[in-house]
């Protein structure tokens, strides 16, 4: 698709939009200040981060939202009983593997985008190659098995190894969340006809 840079004079901030043929004006919505700096926002959407993992931001942040917090005391939960946060994971999601905080178990779990599209990119362990890879993650749900950095996840689960035989499991084709985005998407379509 081509793109024309934006024109903004006095903006150090660069970036591309689509250029769209017969359209006159150009429009778009520029990012906080926040998205500028090396480690992005808090969860406030705000507040510059002055590490990675949200050092640096105000746990009050997380506090005030209708969930709370995750366990790393700065994000805020998804959902009830912490649903939706990196470390969440319950036993009707992954029945192959019993339900443990411990990291180690968690480089074990299959990646899992989550069923939202607020999409960044995160970092998983994959057991069967035993590297670290990026992915899309969809902003809430999920399991542990979802890093913030590729240091994170080659610090939490780089020891670990490939997945034992005795732990593999069937990977399914396509995750909850592919499914249920390829769903309401088949829906749309239905609805417009």
């Amino acid at each position: 698709v081509p793109s024309v840079q934006d024109p903004g004079s006095g903006s150090t901030m660069r970036r591309f939009e689509p250029h769209v043929s017969g359209e006159t004006s150009v429009s778009y919505t520029s990012a906080p200040r926040c998205a500028q700096s090396s480690h992005g926002c808090c969860p406030d959407g705000y507040t510059s981060a002055s590490g990675p993992r949200n050092q640096g931001c105000s746990p009050t942040d997380c506090t005030r939202t209708r969930y709370g917090c995750c366990l790393d005391g700065v994000t805020p939960a998804p959902g009830v009983g912490r649903a939706g946060c990196p470390e969440h994971q319950t036993a009707d999601e992954h029945p192959s593997h019993p339900v443990d905080s411990s990291l180690a178990n968690s480089c074990f779990l299959p990646r899992d985008e989550g069923p939202c599209d607020t999409w960044v990119v995160r970092f998983s362990y994959d057991s069967g190659t035993g590297k670290c890879k990026e992915f899309w993650y969809g902003g809430c749900h999920g399991n542990a098995n979802n890093f913030m950095s590729m240091e994170a996840c080659r610090r939490g689960c780089g020891g670990v190894g490939r997945e034992p035989a005795s732990l593999s499991v069937t990977r399914r084709r396509g995750s909850l969340g592919t499914i249920a985005r390829a769903t309401a998407h088949r829906s749309r379509l239905q609805h417009r006809a």
